[in-house]
């Protein structure tokens, strides 16, 4: 094998293995139940009807493919922050990816990171920076879903 190639093959494997050792940390899986997810619109939505809220969520979540509903209803309703328009908008992109729900609501700032970055510039991050963030944002989706009132 030449030289170069090794070295490249080398460079690329040690890549991976920075890319990898970062988003480990993103390894937040939030257990979100039904009752979750009815507290959550009775909570963020006073003034809406809990039983179209739960209609227009329950589109996502009727194909095989639609992976953890309760878990999707509830980062659709952080992100919508109250908006009923924007729970219609959150549902269908759910239904394109979910994972496009899923990182902004419980890992925001990682995900910006990530993403905004690209996966080179990511990669150089120091480990303890992205624990740091990645630990930020499981605080702060943990209180946002445990918050008893709206504000």
């Amino acid at each position: 094998m030449f030289k170069w190639l090794k070295a490249r093959r080398e460079r690329r494997e040690q890549f991976l293995r920075d890319v990898r050792e970062r988003m480990e940390f993103a390894g937040f899986v939030p257990t979100v139940s039904a009752d979750d997810v009815l507290r959550l619109i009775r909570r963020d939505f006073p003034e809406e009807n809990p039983s179209e809220l739960l209609a227009a969520l329950s589109r996502y979540g009727t194909e095989k493919y639609h992976s953890e509903k309760h878990r999707v209803h509830a980062a659709i309703l952080k992100l919508s922050n109250g908006n009923r328009e924007r729970v219609d908008h959150f549902v269908q992109n759910a239904m394109n990816d979910f994972r496009d729900i899923l990182m902004p609501a419980e890992l925001p700032d990682y995900s910006n990171l990530m993403f905004g970055l690209g996966p080179r510039e990511f990669a150089k991050r120091p480990i303890e920076e992205i624990k740091a963030i990645a630990q930020n944002d499981r605080d702060q989706y943990i209180k946002w879903l445990n918050r008893v009132n709206r504000t």
